[in-house]
């Protein structure tokens, strides 16, 4: 029975309503939650191996597109079917929709796949969505991607709970939502520590600390910055403000140097022992 429906939908023998309403929107609906949650956790099951991640999730999404094939097609099917019976309106809407379906898919999968190729080429781990947790309202946990909303989310936490430190594991993100959450540290005098990996924007957030602690094989992971939306020059002023930062905290130059020297694309893991021996790291509460 439910074979016989999937096939009738196929060949657009279903009324335009049914193809359109049910087939389309409210399964495509429910597909696309279930992708999407299949993809947030495939990006947090391998994000440290993204050409594992990459694989699972052009698995996942394979899946989705097949599903979206038989939903979009099936409904055109059925939409060149109401034409010939003078529904000429109608059908014209539904296959505009149906377009623009498709269109905002294509950008969809690209917005999925972008973030995980360029971990692939770059040899870093692929960026999770960011969420903050309390625990016992004394340890505030940050971990994933710094987003757009990261410092505003960060503060609402912040303002429900009496944390003296905060647990770093993080990709990076943003530089500027960095900055607005490090000065929230400062400003309470919270302690920061990692104890797995806090890399690019992240370690903005980690100098912010009063107390910056490596705990166990907790590393750092530094880059100079790239942005397509900024001029070099631009991207230098950053760059000096953060230099001058770490100066001001106490960094050992060569140590400041040494970050802002390595491109983009790449990464530089400092030991535990160069980390507190140039300032950038405490190693002590």
């Amino acid at each position: 029975m439910i074979g016989g429906y999937l096939e009738r939908h196929w060949r657009g023998e279903l009324s335009l309503g049914v193809s359109f309403w049910l087939n389309h929107v409210l399964l495509g609906a429910i597909g696309g939650a279930v992708m999407s949650l299949g993809v947030a956790w495939v990006r947090r099951a391998s994000s440290e191996v993204p050409v594992a991640c990459l694989f699972f999730t052009l698995a996942v999404l394979v899946l989705w597109v097949g599903a979206q094939s038989w939903q979009i097609l099936g409904t055109w099917r059925s939409a060149t079917r109401a034409r010939e019976i003078r529904r000429w309106r109608r059908a014209s809407i539904v296959q505009a929709l149906l377009s623009f379906s498709v269109l905002a898919s294509v950008l969809q999968i690209l917005a999925l796949l972008l973030p995980i190729g360029r971990a692939v080429f770059a040899g870093g781990s692929v960026a999770v969505p960011g969420t903050m947790l309390r625990e016992g309202g004394r340890v505030i946990e940050f971990e994933g991607a710094i987003g757009t909303t990261s410092a505003v989310e960060f503060g609402r936490v912040l303002d429900a709970s009496r944390p003296v430190v905060v647990r770093l594991s993080s990709e990076g993100g943003l530089v500027a939502q960095a900055r607005q959450i490090a000065a929230m540290i400062r400003a309470r005098g919270l302690d920061t520590e990692v104890e797995r990996r806090c890399v690019s924007a992240c370690t903005i957030v980690f100098f912010a600390g009063r107390n910056r602690l490596l705990q166990g094989s907790g590393t750092l992971g530094f880059h100079s910055y790239a942005s397509a939306a900024l001029t070099p020059q631009a991207l230098v002023s950053i760059e000096e403000f953060d230099r001058q930062t770490y100066l001001a905290g106490g960094v050992a130059p060569n140590f400041v140097d040494s970050i802002f020297a390595v491109p983009p694309a790449k990464l530089w893991f400092p030991s535990k022992q160069q980390a507190e021996a140039a300032g950038f790291a405490t190693g002590s509460r």
